[in-house]
């Protein structure tokens, strides 16, 4: 029998936007994916299920991970290093549990480290930048320049 309360936890709830509009949904893509994850442990499926959701979370992530570093440079997002970092951090947690999933089927703590990237990443981190973003901080990068390389500059 599956338990229902881990499948229930990753579900979008209005607390998590942040108000960007592609951020959130890309940020509801993510859940959806946590959610296939939270499924196949929960329902003990598997290590192909589980290896698989895994590795869609893996790559859709690097390209929400690239979007919103792109997005924080586009503005000047004093703190992007750090993110970045953490960026770096939860990709290589991933990986480790796509290293996991070939030799263990449905390990309990990878969905407890996916519901942690939520409640902290998405809630906490993320929400920095967004406030930042939508505080009204202008644009410092911008694609001017006549041989096509970026330039700083409002």
């Amino acid at each position: 029998m599956p338990d229902q309360k881990a499948v229930l936890a990753m579900c979008w709830r209005d607390e998590y936007s942040l108000g960007i509009t592609e951020v959130d949904a890309q940020h509801k893509e993510l859940i959806k994916r946590f959610a296939l994850v939270e499924d196949a442990v929960a329902n003990r499926r598997g290590w192909s299920e589980l290896h698989f959701a895994i590795l869609g979370i893996l790559r859709y992530a690097d390209f929400h991970f690239q979007f919103e570093e792109a997005l924080m440079r586009l503005y000047g997002f004093p703190h992007i290093e750090s993110h970045v970092q953490e960026h770096r951090r939860i990709l290589q947690a991933a990986e480790a549990f796509i290293d996991e999933s070939l030799r263990k089927v449905a390990p309990d703590d990878v969905a407890q480290f996916y519901q942690g990237w939520l409640a902290t990443h998405i809630q906490e981190d993320d929400r920095q930048y967004a406030e930042y973003i939508l505080a009204g901080n202008p644009i410092v990068w911008s694609i001017a320049r006549q041989d096509g390389g970026l330039h700083a500059g409002a």
